[in-house]
């Protein structure tokens, strides 16, 4: 993929662990040196025991000491929470060092061209995924023409995209030129059927090319008319019903004539989502 995601999820683990580590240390130094056993006696009877170094006996702690024994388990955990991030660290530097996201995709250029015609291919560059799933939209729209209908503006009050797309708001051209203007693949208006429902055309069909994940983007414009709000909850109490949940697979941005959207709004939902 164009994106190494896999590696970018490793490096942020390596930030993640470092983060760790660093409090880890801190800790370390304010914590008293000592090793420190526990011996269970009875049901609901617990002793703990300690030394210096290796060199010393086990003495025993007293109840009084228990806010030293306390620190000293905390030491003995942390030097075990240190000990595992350093052996994940190595582990993980080792496989992003061997690590290549495109050796998989690189195999293809291993064949003569002649044979290349005759290969299914398990796995896709980006560009050849995208032009796939363009045509598989097309598809779904063509197959679904017979049962939604579509509805175009006016032409007195015809909205186009920089793409040269048609829609039906200016917010749908902020959000449709944003995805654009960010090399985000999606399609206007593709239908999907809702069980319970019917067909209904969410505003946009995304694709996160990183991830190869989909979304469908609902954008409700007109959130002070209360009849349309009425509406708008039982097409989203549908979509969930149909298992598209916002954050997972749905988005819904929001508006209304004193509250209307925010374009930067909709550049953070992209980043977060689709980038």
């Amino acid at each position: 993929m164009g994106k190494d995601y896999v590696r970018k999820e490793l490096e942020d683990k390596l930030d993640e662990l470092s983060a760790i580590e660093k409090n880890a240390l801190k800790e370390l130094t304010k914590l008293p040196e000592g090793k420190i056993y526990a011996k269970r006696r009875g049901e609901n009877c617990c002793q703990f025991f300690w030394k210096k170094d290796s060199e010393t006996d086990w003495q025993y702690l007293k109840k009084s000491e228990d806010k030293f024994a306390t620190e000293l388990i905390q030491r003995e955990y942390t030097e075990k929470v240190l000990k595992t991030i350093c052996e994940q660290r190595k582990l993980i530097e080792k496989f992003v060092k061997k690590y290549n996201e495109k050796s998989v995709l690189d195999v293809v250029n291993k064949i003569s061209e002649p044979k290349l015609e005759k290969i299914k291919m398990y796995v896709k560059d980006d560009m050849a995924y995208i032009c796939d799933w363009y045509k598989k939209q097309e598809e779904i729209i063509a197959k679904a023409s017979k049962y939604v209908y579509s509805i175009k503006a006016g032409e007195d009050i015809e909205i186009l995209t920089e793409k040269g797309e048609s829609v039906k708001s200016k917010s749908e051209k902020i959000i449709a030129d944003k995805l654009n203007m960010m090399n985000i693949p999606y399609c206007y208006e593709v239908p999907l059927y809702l069980k319970g429902y019917g067909y209904v055309k969410p505003d946009f069909k995304v694709l996160n090319v990183a991830t190869r994940k989909e979304y469908y983007w609902e954008h409700y414009g007109m959130m002070d008319n209360k009849d349309y709000i009425i509406k708008a909850l039982k097409k989203k109490n549908s979509y969930i019903s149909n298992n598209f949940i916002v954050g997972d697979n749905l988005i819904e941005t929001y508006e209304s004539q004193s509250c209307p959207l925010d374009t930067r709004n909709v550049e953070k939902i992209i980043k977060t989502f689709l980038v």
